[in-house]
């Protein structure tokens, strides 16, 4: 599903000296599975995923996704490639403010021209607690309610991987397991999930946690426990 060997980004620093931020990391994801990214603030975590996801330039190394290469690629290769195909849950959340509830949910499906099942969205919208927002803007929902709505675009899409940077974060407890849930069910049904998190609850729900420090990889753990993480990462649970 997706393959990088010998990773590294770097970003410049106003000190002159560039900051390493992918420190040759190599890694594969299968489908079917759940991969958890735990590690201390500014350990490189979300840089690794948005390289992963072909969204961020590497500087070195390479990266296969369903057996393509995009670092090589151009972005609109890529773009076509990951149309349809994979599904991100940013902290940007990337919602169209104009658009309302319900079209954001079903956007990504338009635009990779699959067939709109507008009843299957509002079953998503329901079960997310979002029932009597299916028709409002979102601009005029909280931030809770549009991690929400970015968590039940990807539900619908059921993509072959999804890539989700702290899609938790914004969220009440219950809210947040119940996400964690459903990340949980799209990689019981094939897909390949890969979620950075600072959540060591949420990073015990996957099948495989991988640590980093420093933009290394120090750690692969299989079938996480929260305490098993704590002793690596020194973080509070959730």
């Amino acid at each position: 599903m997706l393959k990088a060997e010998h990773l590294w980004k770097e970003f410049d620093s106003e000190h002159g000296q560039p900051t390493v931020a992918v420190d040759d990391v190599s890694l594969e994801f299968n489908d079917g599975t759940m991969t958890s990214i735990v590690g201390p603030s500014g350990s490189g975590k979300s840089t690794l995923l948005y390289c992963l996801s072909g969204l961020m330039p590497v500087d070195k190394g390479q990266i296969e996704l369903f057996g393509h290469d995009i670092v090589n690629g151009t972005p609109s290769q890529n773009a076509k490639l990951r149309q349809g195909n994979v599904g991100f849950i940013f902290q940007a959340l990337n919602l169209v403010s104009s658009l309302t509830v319900l079209e954001n949910v079903l956007i990504s499906a338009q635009f990779a021209g699959l067939e709109i099942d507008v009843k299957r969205a509002e079953s998503i919208l329901q079960a997310m607690g979002l029932a009597n927002y299916i028709h409002d803007y979102v601009l005029n929902l909280s931030g809770g309610q549009q991690q929400r709505i970015a968590v039940a675009r990807v539900l619908y899409l059921q993509p072959k991987i999804v890539f989700a940077d702290e899609p938790t974060g914004a969220l009440d407890s219950a809210n947040a397991s119940f996400v964690i849930q459903q990340l949980r069910f799209l990689a019981d049904r094939g897909s390949a999930v890969v979620m950075v998190t600072h959540s060591l609850e949420d990073a015990s729900a996957s099948d495989f946690s991988l640590v980093i420090h420093d933009g290394r990889l120090t750690h692969q753990i299989v079938k996480p426990t929260e305490e098993e993480l704590f002793a690596l990462v020194g973080r509070n649970k959730r």
